[in-house]
């Protein structure tokens, strides 16, 4: 899930699943991620760059603005 406040807190959006197009209304400051997940999240549409990997739950990112997010599943054990 995405916070706009530092803490988990005040507005929210909980992302289930790649979404190449969110439109918030608020810049983040803390996401929440389920152990083992890793996701991708993007300033812009379509997953385009800037994007940070997130692969556990992180505070005091400032106001990241965010366009896409995806998870990021890891490849097939050889």
């Amino acid at each position: 899930a995405l916070f706009k406040g530092n803490n988990f807190d005040l507005d929210a959006y909980d992302a289930k699943g790649a979404r190449p197009q969110i439109d918030l209304e608020f810049n983040i400051s803390s996401i929440a991620v389920y152990p083992g997940e890793r996701w991708e999240v993007c300033a812009k549409k379509r997953y385009q760059p800037p994007c940070m990997t997130i692969d556990k739950d992180t505070q005091n990112l400032g106001q990241v603005a965010v366009g896409s997010v995806r998870p990021i599943k890891d490849p097939p054990a050889q």
